[in-house]
C-alpha cells in the first residue's frame, strides 16, 4: 500500500522523508527498496559525551564539580540510551545535587515530564544561573553517586520489552578462582577498549574506565563477546556472570525461560529474535542455556531443532542490524550451564561461544578464600582457622560453603541474640549438623 502510494505521487516531484523505529530483516528489505537514502540514528560514545557535557554545564555549570569527568562517566554508562533517557537522567541528578548544595530551595527550578518532551525537540533546556555551591565543596563524587543510583530507574526504550536487572556486585564479592578472575578481568577490559575504539575514543590518563589491557593487544585481537561459563552446580556461575555484567556498564537483561517460551507455534523463536534485536547494546545473561539449546534430534520440525536454529542465527548476528559505520551491532552474551554435554555442538563451537571458562569444585586455597569473602562483614573470633575448615570441606561447592557459614551464624546467634562473633566452635557445630 505504501509502495503504490509513493509510486503514484512520484510524478509530482514530492520529496519523501520517512521516520521509523527498528525494523526486522524482512521489513528492512521492503522499506529499503522504497527509499534511495537511509540514515541510521544512534547515540555513539562521542554523541553521549558531547550531549552530557552540554546538559551538565547548562544545568549545574555553577556547581563546584569536575563536569568533564562526570560527562565521561555518563557516556560510558549510558550505552543504548536515547536523548530523552540521558536528558531525564541529568535533570533528575541536577535537581538532587542542587537541592543538597543550596539551602534556599525556592531558587531551584523544578521540572516535570512536559519539560523533558519539549527539551528533546529544541534543546532549549532550563538553566539555573547564579546557583553555586554554598560551601565550596567539590560535588564530583556526589554527582557520580546520584547518576549511578538514578540510572537504575531510567526505562531504556531500546530494551523496554524485556525487564532490566541491576546488580550491585563486583569481582571482590567472588571468592577463590584467582586465575579465572584474572582471565575474565582481561576479557572485560578488552571489550571496554574495543567498544571505545569503535566510537573513536582514545583513553587518557585519569579516564574512569580503568582499562589496563595492553592497547597493542586489543588492536590485534578480535575479542569474543560471547562467554560460556560451565562447571559443577553451586560453584558460583550465576554470581560470576552478574559480576561481569555489572563491570561492562551496559543495560543487563537476565533471560527467564518464561519470557521466551510460548504454547503457540513459532512464538518462542520470535521471542528469541526479539530478544537479540532489542538488546544489541545490552548484556544478555542466559542461565542454564541448555534449556534452549539441547542437542538436535532427527526430527526436522521438532521444537529443539527450531530453537537451536534460531539461537544459532542470532549468535551469528544474521538478523541483527548494522550501525552507521557498517559494523554489526552485537550484544554481549554471558551464558551459564552445568550440563555442557546436553548443549548442541554447533552452539559451543569456536566462533560462537569462543570464550569458555570452567568453574570446577574449589581447591583447598579457593575454599579458604571463599570463606574469607563470606566473613568480610561478620565479626570473627581470632580462634577461627579457615585452613582447618577447608580440610574438613574437601569436595564442597561454594554454595555449600555459603550454607556452612550461614549455619555457623545461626549457631552463634542462638548463644547471644543481641550481639555475636563467630568462633571455631560455631563452625564445628555447623559441620557436624551438615
Amino acid at each position: 500500500m505504501l509502495k503504490s502510494w509513493i509510486t503514484s505521487l512520484s510524478r509530482f516531484n514530492f520529496i519523501f522523508v520517512g521516520l521509523i523505529s527498528e525494523l526486522s530483516l524482512n521489513e528492512r528489505l521492503d522499506i529499503y527498496s522504497l527509499f534511495e537514502r537511509h540514515i541510521y540514528l544512534k547515540l555513539e560514545y562521542n554523541d553521549r559525551l558531547e550531549l552530557s557535557s552540554f546538559l551538565l554545564h547548562d544545568f549545574i555549570g555553577h556547581v563546584n564539580a569536575d563536569l568533564e569527568s562526570v560527562s565521561r562517566e555518563i557516556a560510558l554508562k549510558t550505552t543504548g540510551y536515547t536523548v530523552g533517557n540521558i536528558l531525564l537522567l541529568i535533570k533528575i541528578t541536577s535537581q538532587q545535587v542542587l537541592e543538597s548544595s543550596k539551602n534556599d530551595l525556592n531558587q531551584i527550578n523544578h521540572f516535570d515530564i512536559s519539560d523533558v518532551l519539549s527539551a528533546i525537540d529544541s534543546l532549549n533546556i532550563m538553566s539555573t544561573p547564579g546557583i553555586e555551591s554554598s560551601n565550596g565543596k567539590d560535588h564530583t563524587q556526589q554527582i557520580k553517586d546520584v547518576i549511578d543510583l538514578q540510572s537504575k530507574h531510567i526505562r531504556i526504550l531500546e530494551v523496554s520489552k524485556f525487564p532490566l536487572a541491576h546488580f550491585d556486585i563486583s569481582l571482590s564479592d567472588f571468592g577463590g578462582y584467582k586465575d579465572v578472575i584474572s582471565n575474565l578481568t582481561l576479557w572485560v577490559n578488552l571489550i571496554k577498549k574495543e567498544l571505545l575504539d569503535e566510537g573513536g575514543i582514545k583513553t587518557k590518563p585519569g579516564f574512569e574506565n580503568n582499562i589496563e589491557a595492553d592497547s597493542q593487544l586489543s588492536r590485534n585481537v578480535s575479542v569474543s563477546k560471547k562467554l560460556l561459563i560451565y562447571g559443577e552446580a553451586g560453584c558460583g556461575k550465576s554470581l560470576l556472570a552478574r559480576a561481569l555484567a555489572s563491570l561492562l556498564h551496559r543495560p543487563i537483561i537476565v533471560v527467564r525461560l518464561s519470557d521466551l517460551f510460548s504454547e503457540y507455534f513459532g512464538e518462542t523463536e520470535k521471542n528469541i529474535r526479539d530478544l537479540f534485536r532489542s538488546a544489541k547494546n545490552s548484556t544478555i545473561i542466559i542461565d542454564d542455556i541448555e534449556s534452549i539449546s539441547e542437542k538436535r534430534t532427527g526430527q526436522e520440525n521438532s521444537i529443539e531443532n527450531r530453537l537451536v536454529s534460531t539461537l544459532l542465527n542470532e549468535l551469528d548476528g544474521i538478523s541483527s542490524s548494522t550501525s552507521s559505520t557498517g559494523k554489526s551491532k552485537e550484544a554481549i552474551v554471558i551464558a551459564t550451564t552445568n550440563k555442557l554435554s546436553k548443549i548442541d555442538d554447533a552452539i559451543v563451537r569456536p566462533g560462537r561461544f569462543s570464550k569458555t571458562v570452567k568453574l570446577s569444585l574449589p581447591s583447598f586455597e579457593d575454599r579458604i578464600d571463599i570463606l574469607k569473602t563470606l566473613t568480610k562483614k561478620t565479626p570473627l573470633n581470632p580462634n577461627v582457622d579457615f585452613s582447618v575448615i577447608s580440610k574438613y570441606t574437601d569436595g564442597w561447592s561454594g554454595a555449600r560453603l555459603s550454607l556452612l557459614h550461614r549455619n555457623a551464624c545461626y549457631s552463634a546467634m542462638r548463644k547471644s541474640k543481641r550481639s555475636f562473633s563467630l568462633d571455631m566452635e560455631n563452625y564445628l557445630h555447623a559441620l557436624r549438623s551438615m
